[in-house]
């Protein structure tokens, strides 16, 4: 496989090597989906005129742009605020390519449009020595202006205007995770409790998710606290009632999403257990099975093994989910000049064994990336 390429693609310069270290200016890329990096500012940036590549001039836009949800009575002085929206965020940046012949400078534009080419999803990050990296999933949303100029100096370089979409609206960093194990030796009741710590890091709430893994056992019941903090006196304070899930037999493996936009269960096991099917539900899986041949059943067909009886894959793993996650379930936002706050969640896991384990975790979300 071809190693990914890179602009300005040298190794980096002296000079921008004490650039990086002294912080000056935060280090923005741009990698596309088959790894290409654009360097765009920082110590790896291009040097104009003598690298291929692609130096940023100007940029606006990191921040999203947000709604106010308002209301107001026929009678009401003032207004009443309800919620903030944000809508996508669109960012625009002010280019210059470089090359160090024609052919170069033409090859380092050509390939900054195919990688941005519909609907192609490109990374842009921005580091920090303050913040560290974040980061945004982008979409081009306009095409590059294309009036070229007759100027001798354009046959090697070329600044243009770029604009692209943050779908999400918020940077991200890096997830903050945890893991709470069934150890060997259980309760007498066969429950272990104890905590999945988070930290959110990030300027918005966070919605935690989990990974319960039931290991070699069957029968293992999962509890999922709703938004648990302890307090320094040892109390929870903002929980709301727990949720479980399960019992999963043996091998079985779900997502839980908090997040109330996001199906709430993904099943992640890689073997089920076999359905015992009669006579009759044997001969519609295969039919179905014989229309569809090695493709995933459609949800029409899924829907008419199911009238008959027939499960999907591992069962209806949604209706083991007891109890609904709320608004109590964030993580609260990082104050920046603050320290982050901790979540410590209460979690369980009954009838577990060693291979029985939940895995938390939660990605920060930044509306202004350093």
């Amino acid at each position: 496989m071809t190693a990914p390429i890179s602009f300005p693609g040298q190794a980096i310069t002296p000079l921008g090597a004490a650039r990086m270290q002294a912080g000056i200016v935060p280090d923005i890329d741009v990698v596309d989906t088959v790894g290409t990096i654009y360097h765009l500012q920082g110590g790896q940036s291009p040097s104009l005129s003598c690298q291929d590549g692609f130096g940023l001039i100007d940029m606006e836009g990191m921040q999203a742009p947000f709604s106010l949800l308002d209301e107001q009575g026929a009678r009401q002085d003032g207004i009443t605020n309800l919620d903030t929206v944000f809508d996508p965020a669109i960012i625009k940046m002010t280019l210059e390519a470089s090359g160090t012949t024609y052919a170069s400078f033409r090859r380092a534009v050509r390939m900054w449009i195919s990688s941005w080419n519909p609907p192609n999803v490109l990374t842009l990050s921005v580091f920090t020595q303050q913040l560290g990296q974040w980061w945004m999933p982008v979409r081009q949303s306009k095409p590059i202006p294309d009036a070229l100029q007759q100027d001798p100096t354009l046959h090697r370089r070329f600044a243009f205007k770029w604009e692209c979409r943050g779908d999400n609206a918020f940077w991200q960093g890096i997830d903050s995770t945890s893991v709470f194990p069934a150890p060997g030796v259980t309760l007498s009741d066969g429950t272990v409790n104890g905590w999945c710590p988070l930290t959110n890091f990030g300027t918005r709430p966070a919605w935690p998710r989990f990974l319960c893994i039931a290991g070699n056992t069957g029968g293992v019941t999962f509890t999922l606290g709703n938004g648990a903090v302890p307090t320094a006196q040892g109390t929870i304070s903002n929980s709301g009632s727990p949720v479980t899930f399960g019992p999963l037999e043996a091998g079985q493996i779900a997502a839980i999403y908090t997040q109330p936009r996001l199906r709430s269960v993904v099943d992640l096991s890689p073997t089920q257990p076999a359905q015992s099917l009669t006579q009759f539900q044997t001969f519609i899986q295969d039919m179905v099975n014989a229309a569809v041949g090695n493709y995933p059943v459609p949800p029409e067909l899924q829907a008419l093994e199911s009238a008959f009886g027939i499960l999907p894959p591992n069962g209806p793993m949604y209706s083991l989910l007891n109890g609904r996650f709320t608004s109590l379930s964030q993580l609260p936002p990082k104050q920046d000049g603050y320290m982050p706050v901790t979540t410590y969640i209460p979690v369980s896991i009954t009838n577990g064994n060693s291979g029985s384990s939940i895995v938390a975790a939660s990605t920060p979300y930044r509306t202004w990336p350093w």
